[in-house]
């Protein structure tokens, strides 16, 4: 498979639990040192997460089809929550 595009978008996360707007985060794919893995990094050198966020990963992924001349696309999306910790910090 070959990765194509990725995209990262964050919703503000209240304390009741709604949820802003989605708003893109500006990311970047990088390949690894390891074959067929990449990684995602900010395009602005801001960390990617923070906490009181809802983020979405969205990837595109061209998988070969060897009986047809055009590959298949794939859309994939991931989903967390980051909440602050309720440990005071010293």
């Amino acid at each position: 498979m070959l990765l194509e595009a990725a995209q990262l978008y964050r919703a503000d996360l209240a304390d009741n639990g709604i949820r802003s707007a989605e708003q893109a985060v500006l990311v970047r794919i990088e390949p690894t040192a390891d074959e067929g893995t990449w990684q995602v990094v900010s395009a602005s050198g801001k960390p990617l997460l923070a906490t009181d966020g809802a983020y979405r990963l969205s990837l595109r992924v061209a998988a070969p089809r060897p009986a047809l001349p055009m590959p298949r696309l794939i859309s994939s999306n991931v989903s967390i929550a980051l909440r602050p910790s309720r440990r005071p910090t010293p």
